[in-house]
Protein backbone atom coordinates (compact mmCIF):
# COMPACT_ATOMS: atom_id res chain seq x y z
CA UNK A 1 0.00 0.00 0.00
CA UNK A 2 0.83 3.33 -1.29
CA UNK A 3 1.52 6.38 1.63
CA UNK A 4 -1.19 8.04 0.52
CA UNK A 5 -3.51 5.00 0.17
CA UNK A 6 -2.17 4.65 3.79
CA UNK A 7 -2.82 8.20 4.55
CA UNK A 8 -6.17 8.23 3.26
CA UNK A 9 -7.04 4.80 5.33
CA UNK A 10 -6.09 6.54 8.42
CA UNK A 11 -7.90 9.43 7.36
CA UNK A 12 -10.78 7.75 6.41
CA UNK A 13 -10.58 5.30 9.95
CA UNK A 14 -10.40 8.44 11.64
CA UNK A 15 -13.01 10.13 10.40
CA UNK A 16 -14.92 7.13 10.62
CA UNK A 17 -13.98 6.74 14.40
CA UNK A 18 -15.19 10.80 14.69
CA UNK A 19 -18.50 9.96 12.96
CA UNK A 20 -19.22 7.14 15.05
CA UNK A 21 -17.89 8.71 18.25
CA UNK A 22 -20.70 11.56 17.20
CA UNK A 23 -23.17 9.50 16.47
CA UNK A 24 -22.94 7.21 19.87
CA UNK A 25 -22.30 10.97 21.68
CA UNK A 26 -25.76 12.06 19.85
CA UNK A 27 -27.35 8.84 20.28
CA UNK A 28 -26.41 8.79 24.16
CA UNK A 29 -27.68 12.67 24.37
CA UNK A 30 -30.79 11.70 22.33
CA UNK A 31 -31.43 8.41 24.45
CA UNK A 32 -30.37 10.43 27.92
CA UNK A 33 -32.87 13.62 26.49
CA UNK A 34 -35.48 11.47 25.84
CA UNK A 35 -35.17 9.54 28.87
CA UNK A 36 -35.28 12.57 30.84
CA UNK A 37 -37.99 13.94 28.52
CA UNK A 38 -40.22 10.36 29.73
CA UNK A 39 -39.25 10.51 32.75
CA UNK A 40 -40.38 14.46 32.98
CA UNK A 41 -43.65 13.51 31.01
CA UNK A 42 -44.18 10.71 33.38
CA UNK A 43 -43.79 12.88 36.39
CA UNK A 44 -45.60 15.51 34.81
CA UNK A 45 -48.61 12.75 33.97
CA UNK A 46 -48.41 11.66 37.75
CA UNK A 47 -48.46 15.11 39.19
CA UNK A 48 -51.52 15.75 36.71
CA UNK A 49 -53.12 13.01 37.53
CA UNK A 50 -52.44 13.38 41.51
CA UNK A 51 -53.57 16.75 40.83
CA UNK A 52 -56.78 15.73 39.03
CA UNK A 53 -57.49 13.24 41.74
CA UNK A 54 -57.09 16.01 44.57
CA UNK A 55 -59.05 18.00 42.58
CA UNK A 56 -61.72 15.47 42.23
CA UNK A 57 -60.87 14.63 46.05
CA UNK A 58 -61.64 18.36 47.13
CA UNK A 59 -64.53 18.77 44.45
CA UNK A 60 -66.03 15.61 46.17
CA UNK A 61 -65.57 16.56 49.65
CA UNK A 62 -67.20 19.82 48.50
CA UNK A 63 -69.98 18.21 47.51
CA UNK A 64 -70.57 16.63 50.43
CA UNK A 65 -70.08 18.87 52.76
CA UNK A 66 -72.87 21.51 50.30
CA UNK A 67 -74.78 18.54 50.51
CA UNK A 68 -74.39 17.94 54.08
CA UNK A 69 -75.28 22.06 55.02
CA UNK A 70 -77.82 21.52 52.95
CA UNK A 71 -78.90 18.46 54.65
CA UNK A 72 -78.33 20.17 57.71
CA UNK A 73 -79.96 23.27 56.64
CA UNK A 74 -82.96 20.88 55.66
CA UNK A 75 -82.97 19.67 58.84
CA UNK A 76 -82.77 22.80 60.69
CA UNK A 77 -85.73 23.98 58.48
CA UNK A 78 -87.96 21.09 58.75
CA UNK A 79 -87.03 21.16 62.87
CA UNK A 80 -88.09 25.16 62.72
CA UNK A 81 -90.95 24.28 60.17
CA UNK A 82 -92.11 21.42 62.71
CA UNK A 83 -91.60 23.67 65.71
CA UNK A 84 -93.92 26.53 64.63
CA UNK A 85 -96.34 23.77 63.86
CA UNK A 86 -96.03 21.94 66.84
CA UNK A 87 -96.48 25.55 68.53
CA UNK A 88 -99.29 26.48 66.41
CA UNK A 89 -100.86 22.95 67.07
CA UNK A 90 -101.15 23.72 70.71
CA UNK A 91 -101.96 27.34 70.11
CA UNK A 92 -104.67 26.26 68.12
CA UNK A 93 -105.74 23.30 70.75
CA UNK A 94 -105.82 25.74 73.22
CA UNK A 95 -108.05 27.79 71.24
CA UNK A 96 -110.21 24.60 70.59
CA UNK A 97 -110.24 23.86 74.04
CA UNK A 98 -111.25 27.15 75.19
CA UNK A 99 -114.00 26.69 72.25
CA UNK A 100 -115.17 23.64 73.64
CA UNK A 101 -115.59 24.75 77.25
CA UNK A 102 -117.27 27.77 75.91
CA UNK A 103 -119.50 25.27 73.71
CA UNK A 104 -120.09 23.04 76.89
CA UNK A 105 -120.85 25.90 78.83
CA UNK A 106 -123.43 27.63 76.55
CA UNK A 107 -124.83 24.11 75.78
CA UNK A 108 -124.91 23.11 79.51
CA UNK A 109 -126.44 26.24 80.38
CA UNK A 110 -128.87 26.23 77.57
CA UNK A 111 -130.38 22.55 78.72
CA UNK A 112 -130.50 24.03 82.37
CA UNK A 113 -132.55 27.19 81.12
CA UNK A 114 -134.78 24.97 78.80
CA UNK A 115 -135.16 22.22 81.86
CA UNK A 116 -135.82 25.25 84.22
CA UNK A 117 -138.28 26.83 81.49
CA UNK A 118 -139.84 23.04 81.03
CA UNK A 119 -139.99 22.80 85.12
CA UNK A 120 -141.64 25.77 85.17
CA UNK A 121 -143.80 25.15 82.17
CA UNK A 122 -144.78 21.92 83.28
CA UNK A 123 -145.34 22.92 87.05
CA UNK A 124 -147.58 25.80 85.90
CA UNK A 125 -149.77 23.51 83.18
CA UNK A 126 -150.30 20.89 86.11
CA UNK A 127 -150.90 23.55 88.75
CA UNK A 128 -153.21 25.05 85.83
CA UNK A 129 -154.67 21.48 85.26
CA UNK A 130 -155.28 20.41 89.18
CA UNK A 131 -157.08 24.01 89.67
CA UNK A 132 -159.37 23.23 86.44
CA UNK A 133 -160.15 19.79 87.65
CA UNK A 134 -160.38 20.20 91.11
CA UNK A 135 -162.71 23.51 90.34
CA UNK A 136 -164.78 21.60 87.83
CA UNK A 137 -165.09 18.56 90.62
CA UNK A 138 -166.23 20.90 93.38
CA UNK A 139 -168.70 22.45 90.84
CA UNK A 140 -169.95 19.16 89.77
CA UNK A 141 -170.38 17.98 93.53
CA UNK A 142 -172.01 21.40 94.14
CA UNK A 143 -174.45 20.82 91.12
CA UNK A 144 -175.10 16.84 92.68
CA UNK A 145 -175.15 17.92 95.85
CA UNK A 146 -177.65 20.30 94.64
CA UNK A 147 -179.67 18.18 92.56
CA UNK A 148 -179.69 15.69 95.14
CA UNK A 149 -181.53 17.88 97.62
CA UNK A 150 -183.94 19.16 94.91
CA UNK A 151 -184.69 15.72 93.95
CA UNK A 152 -184.93 15.08 97.68
CA UNK A 153 -186.98 18.02 98.17
CA UNK A 154 -189.42 17.18 95.08
CA UNK A 155 -189.55 13.60 95.99
CA UNK A 156 -190.66 13.91 99.68
CA UNK A 157 -193.00 16.93 98.31
CA UNK A 158 -194.44 14.89 95.77
CA UNK A 159 -194.63 11.70 98.58
CA UNK A 160 -196.28 13.82 101.13
CA UNK A 161 -198.92 15.71 97.89
CA UNK A 162 -199.44 11.78 97.07
CA UNK A 163 -199.92 10.84 101.11
CA UNK A 164 -202.62 13.72 101.30
CA UNK A 165 -204.17 13.04 98.26
CA UNK A 166 -204.28 8.64 99.28
CA UNK A 167 -205.87 9.92 102.41
CA UNK A 168 -208.04 12.41 101.26
CA UNK A 169 -209.36 9.90 98.90
CA UNK A 170 -209.19 7.11 101.38
CA UNK A 171 -211.98 9.08 103.26
CA UNK A 172 -213.98 9.75 99.72
CA UNK A 173 -214.25 6.86 97.69
CA UNK A 174 -213.77 3.00 98.56
CA UNK A 175 -212.51 0.89 95.61
CA UNK A 176 -210.42 -2.12 94.63
CA UNK A 177 -208.03 -2.14 96.71
CA UNK A 178 -205.62 -4.81 95.72
CA UNK A 179 -205.94 -3.44 91.61
CA UNK A 180 -205.46 0.18 92.50
CA UNK A 181 -202.82 -0.13 94.61
CA UNK A 182 -200.64 -2.73 92.13
CA UNK A 183 -201.57 -0.63 88.98
CA UNK A 184 -200.29 2.61 90.96
CA UNK A 185 -197.07 0.17 92.74
CA UNK A 186 -196.44 -1.01 88.29
CA UNK A 187 -197.31 2.99 87.16
CA UNK A 188 -194.30 4.05 90.08
CA UNK A 189 -192.36 1.34 89.35
CA UNK A 190 -192.18 2.49 85.68
CA UNK A 191 -192.05 5.98 86.15
CA UNK A 192 -189.24 5.16 88.61
CA UNK A 193 -187.42 3.26 86.52
CA UNK A 194 -187.90 5.34 83.30
CA UNK A 195 -186.75 7.99 85.70
CA UNK A 196 -183.56 6.03 86.73
CA UNK A 197 -182.72 4.48 83.03
CA UNK A 198 -182.97 8.32 81.55
CA UNK A 199 -180.53 9.39 84.33
CA UNK A 200 -178.62 6.60 83.66
CA UNK A 201 -178.57 7.12 80.14
CA UNK A 202 -177.88 10.85 80.59
CA UNK A 203 -174.65 10.27 83.26
CA UNK A 204 -173.56 7.71 80.57
CA UNK A 205 -173.66 10.17 77.86
CA UNK A 206 -172.27 12.52 80.26
CA UNK A 207 -169.47 9.84 81.22
CA UNK A 208 -168.44 9.12 77.25
CA UNK A 209 -168.43 13.26 76.18
CA UNK A 210 -166.03 13.21 79.31
CA UNK A 211 -164.22 10.43 78.66
CA UNK A 212 -163.96 11.68 74.47
CA UNK A 213 -163.00 15.02 75.93
CA UNK A 214 -160.01 14.30 77.87
CA UNK A 215 -159.02 11.02 75.32
CA UNK A 216 -158.57 13.75 72.58
CA UNK A 217 -156.60 15.92 75.09
CA UNK A 218 -154.87 12.70 76.24
CA UNK A 219 -153.58 11.76 72.62
CA UNK A 220 -153.07 16.25 72.39
CA UNK A 221 -150.35 16.05 75.32
CA UNK A 222 -148.54 12.59 74.51
CA UNK A 223 -148.12 14.59 71.21
CA UNK A 224 -146.52 17.45 73.00
CA UNK A 225 -145.12 15.69 75.61
CA UNK A 226 -144.83 12.23 77.35
CA UNK A 227 -144.67 13.91 80.73
CA UNK A 228 -147.56 16.00 80.59
CA UNK A 229 -149.38 12.72 78.71
CA UNK A 230 -149.10 11.17 81.90
CA UNK A 231 -150.33 13.75 83.82
CA UNK A 232 -153.36 14.20 81.60
CA UNK A 233 -153.64 11.03 81.74
CA UNK A 234 -153.81 11.28 85.69
CA UNK A 235 -156.37 14.17 85.85
CA UNK A 236 -158.53 12.02 82.85
CA UNK A 237 -158.36 9.11 85.25
CA UNK A 238 -159.13 10.99 88.25
CA UNK A 239 -162.01 12.85 86.74
CA UNK A 240 -163.27 9.24 85.44
CA UNK A 241 -163.30 8.64 89.19
CA UNK A 242 -164.97 11.22 90.21
CA UNK A 243 -167.45 10.77 87.46
CA UNK A 244 -168.25 7.26 88.55
CA UNK A 245 -168.36 8.36 92.32
CA UNK A 246 -170.66 11.09 91.43
CA UNK A 247 -172.71 8.70 89.15
CA UNK A 248 -172.31 5.61 92.04
CA UNK A 249 -173.38 8.60 94.77
CA UNK A 250 -176.43 9.43 92.60
CA UNK A 251 -177.53 6.27 91.95
CA UNK A 252 -177.36 4.99 95.52
CA UNK A 253 -179.06 8.07 96.12
CA UNK A 254 -181.75 7.37 93.60
CA UNK A 255 -181.91 3.81 94.65
CA UNK A 256 -182.17 4.81 98.48
CA UNK A 257 -184.89 7.28 97.65
CA UNK A 258 -186.60 4.96 95.39
CA UNK A 259 -186.14 2.10 98.56
CA UNK A 260 -187.34 4.95 101.10
CA UNK A 261 -190.36 5.37 98.85
CA UNK A 262 -191.23 2.02 97.94
CA UNK A 263 -190.80 1.07 101.91
CA UNK A 264 -192.89 3.94 102.60
CA UNK A 265 -195.42 3.27 100.13
CA UNK A 266 -195.52 -0.55 100.95
CA UNK A 267 -195.84 0.68 104.79
CA UNK A 268 -198.50 2.93 103.92
CA UNK A 269 -200.34 0.93 101.52
CA UNK A 270 -200.32 -2.25 103.90
CA UNK A 271 -202.18 -0.09 106.31
CA UNK A 272 -204.67 1.37 104.03
CA UNK A 273 -204.88 -1.43 101.35
CA UNK A 274 -208.18 -2.09 102.54
CA UNK A 275 -209.47 1.93 101.92
CA UNK A 276 -207.58 2.01 98.56
CA UNK A 277 -209.40 -0.40 97.18
CA UNK A 278 -212.29 2.13 96.08
CA UNK A 279 -210.16 4.30 94.61
CA UNK A 280 -211.72 5.47 91.57
CA UNK A 281 -210.77 6.23 88.23
CA UNK A 282 -210.81 9.73 88.04
CA UNK A 283 -207.83 9.49 91.38
CA UNK A 284 -205.74 6.88 89.31
CA UNK A 285 -205.69 9.28 86.24
CA UNK A 286 -204.87 12.31 88.51
CA UNK A 287 -202.45 10.68 90.08
CA UNK A 288 -201.42 9.19 86.03
CA UNK A 289 -201.06 13.44 85.36
CA UNK A 290 -199.15 14.04 88.66
CA UNK A 291 -196.35 11.14 88.25
CA UNK A 292 -196.05 12.98 84.18
CA UNK A 293 -196.03 16.36 85.77
CA UNK A 294 -193.40 14.97 88.02
CA UNK A 295 -191.64 13.09 85.65
CA UNK A 296 -191.87 15.81 83.04
CA UNK A 297 -189.94 18.20 86.15
CA UNK A 298 -187.80 15.67 87.09
CA UNK A 299 -186.59 15.64 82.97
CA UNK A 300 -186.42 19.03 83.05
CA UNK A 301 -184.41 19.18 85.70
CA UNK A 302 -181.91 16.21 84.51
CA UNK A 303 -181.83 17.99 81.08
CA UNK A 304 -180.64 21.30 82.85
CA UNK A 305 -178.31 19.45 84.85
CA UNK A 306 -176.76 17.90 81.75
CA UNK A 307 -176.58 21.11 79.68
CA UNK A 308 -175.11 23.01 82.64
CA UNK A 309 -172.59 19.89 82.95
CA UNK A 310 -172.15 20.47 79.50
CA UNK A 311 -171.92 23.57 78.95
CA UNK A 312 -169.22 23.68 82.26
CA UNK A 313 -167.42 20.90 80.36
CA UNK A 314 -166.79 22.62 77.04
CA UNK A 315 -165.84 25.72 79.20
CA UNK A 316 -162.91 23.57 80.92
CA UNK A 317 -162.38 21.76 77.44
CA UNK A 318 -161.93 25.19 75.67
CA UNK A 319 -160.16 26.38 78.52
CA UNK A 320 -157.68 23.25 78.89
CA UNK A 321 -157.29 23.33 74.89
CA UNK A 322 -156.51 27.46 75.15
CA UNK A 323 -153.88 26.63 77.71
CA UNK A 324 -152.28 23.41 75.94
CA UNK A 325 -152.19 25.44 72.66
CA UNK A 326 -150.55 28.50 74.93
CA UNK A 327 -148.09 25.90 76.65
CA UNK A 328 -147.25 24.75 72.52
CA UNK A 329 -146.54 28.14 71.42
CA UNK A 330 -144.12 28.78 74.39
CA UNK A 331 -142.95 25.54 74.07
CA UNK A 332 -142.60 26.21 70.07
CA UNK A 333 -140.63 29.40 71.39
CA UNK A 334 -138.40 27.69 73.74
CA UNK A 335 -137.47 24.83 70.64
CA UNK A 336 -137.19 27.41 68.25
CA UNK A 337 -134.54 29.47 70.40
CA UNK A 338 -132.91 26.51 71.58
CA UNK A 339 -132.49 25.91 67.92
CA UNK A 340 -131.48 29.18 66.86
CA UNK A 341 -128.70 28.77 69.74
CA UNK A 342 -127.59 25.45 67.83
CA UNK A 343 -127.66 26.83 64.55
CA UNK A 344 -125.32 30.03 65.53
CA UNK A 345 -123.11 27.50 67.48
CA UNK A 346 -123.01 24.81 64.89
CA UNK A 347 -121.87 27.84 62.48
CA UNK A 348 -119.36 29.11 65.60
CA UNK A 349 -117.88 25.77 64.98
CA UNK A 350 -117.89 25.24 61.41
CA UNK A 351 -115.88 28.74 61.10
CA UNK A 352 -113.70 27.59 64.05
CA UNK A 353 -112.99 24.53 61.94
CA UNK A 354 -112.60 26.02 58.54
CA UNK A 355 -109.94 28.78 60.18
CA UNK A 356 -107.90 25.90 61.49
CA UNK A 357 -108.12 23.88 58.59
CA UNK A 358 -107.17 26.92 56.55
CA UNK A 359 -104.13 27.70 59.06
CA UNK A 360 -103.23 24.08 58.48
CA UNK A 361 -103.62 24.23 54.87
CA UNK A 362 -101.43 27.55 55.29
CA UNK A 363 -98.83 25.94 57.47
CA UNK A 364 -98.46 23.11 54.68
CA UNK A 365 -98.30 25.24 51.53
CA UNK A 366 -95.81 27.18 53.39
CA UNK A 367 -93.47 24.62 54.65
CA UNK A 368 -93.89 22.78 51.26
CA UNK A 369 -92.44 26.01 49.51
CA UNK A 370 -90.22 26.22 52.08
CA UNK A 371 -89.21 22.37 51.01
CA UNK A 372 -89.09 23.62 47.14
CA UNK A 373 -87.04 26.17 47.86
CA UNK A 374 -84.42 24.91 49.76
CA UNK A 375 -84.53 21.63 47.22
CA UNK A 376 -84.26 23.76 44.38
CA UNK A 377 -81.17 26.27 45.85
CA UNK A 378 -79.78 22.21 46.99
CA UNK A 379 -80.38 21.17 43.51
CA UNK A 380 -79.00 24.59 42.33
CA UNK A 381 -75.70 24.72 44.52
CA UNK A 382 -75.03 21.08 43.40
CA UNK A 383 -75.57 22.04 39.94
CA UNK A 384 -73.01 24.99 40.17
CA UNK A 385 -70.34 22.79 42.25
CA UNK A 386 -70.71 19.88 39.64
CA UNK A 387 -70.20 22.80 36.70
CA UNK A 388 -67.12 24.28 38.74
CA UNK A 389 -65.98 20.44 38.89
CA UNK A 390 -66.46 19.70 35.41
CA UNK A 391 -64.90 23.24 34.29
CA UNK A 392 -61.87 22.56 36.54
CA UNK A 393 -61.28 18.92 35.13
CA UNK A 394 -61.69 20.57 32.23
CA UNK A 395 -59.32 22.73 32.20
CA UNK A 396 -57.02 20.58 34.24
CA UNK A 397 -57.43 18.13 31.14
CA UNK A 398 -56.58 20.75 28.89
CA UNK A 399 -53.59 22.60 30.87
CA UNK A 400 -52.26 18.66 30.51
CA UNK A 401 -52.81 18.46 26.88
CA UNK A 402 -50.96 21.56 26.85
CA UNK A 403 -48.24 20.76 28.82
CA UNK A 404 -47.69 17.73 27.14
CA UNK A 405 -48.23 19.10 23.90
CA UNK A 406 -45.94 21.84 24.68
CA UNK A 407 -43.42 19.13 25.97
CA UNK A 408 -43.66 16.78 23.07
CA UNK A 409 -43.10 19.77 20.64
CA UNK A 410 -40.65 20.68 22.92
CA UNK A 411 -38.51 17.36 22.50
CA UNK A 412 -39.69 17.12 18.88
CA UNK A 413 -37.82 20.24 18.54
CA UNK A 414 -34.78 19.56 20.68
CA UNK A 415 -34.53 15.96 18.41
CA UNK A 416 -34.84 17.75 15.24
CA UNK A 417 -31.97 20.47 16.51
CA UNK A 418 -29.94 17.45 17.71
CA UNK A 419 -30.46 15.97 14.59
CA UNK A 420 -29.77 18.60 11.97
CA UNK A 421 -26.83 19.26 13.96
CA UNK A 422 -25.60 15.91 13.22
CA UNK A 423 -26.42 16.22 10.01
CA UNK A 424 -24.45 19.55 9.65
CA UNK A 425 -21.23 17.74 11.91
CA UNK A 426 -21.72 14.76 9.43
CA UNK A 427 -21.73 16.89 6.84
CA UNK A 428 -18.88 19.12 8.03
CA UNK A 429 -16.74 15.73 8.78
CA UNK A 430 -17.66 14.72 5.44
CA UNK A 431 -16.13 18.12 3.81
CA UNK A 432 -13.06 18.09 5.93
CA UNK A 433 -12.48 14.83 5.19
CA UNK A 434 -13.23 14.98 1.70
CA UNK A 435 -11.17 18.19 1.50
CA UNK A 436 -8.45 15.96 3.30
CA UNK A 437 -8.68 13.44 0.96
CA UNK A 438 -8.52 15.84 -2.07
CA UNK A 439 -5.15 17.48 0.03
CA UNK A 440 -4.01 14.19 0.50
CA UNK A 441 -4.67 13.00 -3.57
CA UNK A 442 -3.18 16.34 -4.53
CA UNK A 443 0.04 16.12 -2.47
Amino acid sequence: MTFSGKKLQDIYDSGSAQLNELEDSSTSKLSSKSSEHVSERQESEQQSKMEVAAKAAAVEEEIKRHAKETAERMKAAMQAEKESTANHLRALLERLTVYTGDLKAAIAELKQSYQVSLDDNYQNAADHYASAVENTSHEIAVQHHESGQRLRSQSSFYANSLQQKLDHSLWETRGSEKQSISQLFRNYMQKANGIESHFSGLMQKLQDEFQAAFTSLEEFSKETESSIGESTETFNERIEQVLQTVEKDINEIFAAARDTNLETLKQKFEGTRSQVETLSGDTAKQLKEEVKELTSKLTQSSLQSSHNLRKKCDEVKDKVQADMNAFVGRMTEHVTESETTRLKLAEAKARVIAEIRADLVAIRENFEGNLRTMMKKGETEIVRVQEEVIEDMKSAYSRSLLKIGSDSQATKNEIEEAASRLLDLIEKSKTQALAEISRAAGQ
